[in-house]
């Protein structure tokens, strides 16, 4: 069942600040949960820009991120939706918001990968201090602890 959280104030490349709806939907056979951005509340029957998050238990009990989809769609698409989705999510779920890696150790899965538009997002958010990086693992965290 799909739960609506709050709202979320998101900054496009464009510098515009724009107000969307977070809900939330979970998968508690696979501990994996998708965060919806929305523009109205009816998520099911309207394009959405939406995030997968699958509970690992390595480091720390962590969620890493394994999906993030705007659809293509113009209204979701460079709108810093990732820059304000992942820290909300970290905090919200107050643990650590992981990527994937490229090294096969730190892989959770065997299909585990993370593609270059993601190492880019991943990279934005280290540098704005948001994100941290580990060259070892190859896997960029968000602490919750260390947003406020």
């Amino acid at each position: 069942m799909i739960e609506k959280i709050g709202n979320i104030k998101c900054t496009g490349i464009d510098n515009i600040e724009r107000d969307f709806i977070l809900s939330k939907e979970n998968d508690n056979y696979k501990n994996i949960i998708t965060f919806y951005v929305s523009l109205l509340p009816i998520i099911d029957i309207q394009p959405n820009f939406y995030m997968v998050v699958e509970k690992v238990f390595k480091p720390n009990n962590a969620y890493k991120v394994t999906m993030i989809n705007c659809n293509n769609d113009e209204k979701f698409c460079k709108k810093g939706i990732p820059d304000s989705l992942l820290p909300r999510v970290a905090d919200y779920l107050q643990t650590e918001i992981i990527s994937s890696s490229g090294i096969k150790e730190f892989k959770s899965t065997v299909g585990e990968t993370r593609y270059p538009e993601a190492t880019t997002m991943w990279e934005r958010l280290r540098q704005k201090g948001i994100a941290t990086y580990s060259k070892r693992e190859d896997i960029y965290t968000i602490d919750y602890k260390l947003l406020n």
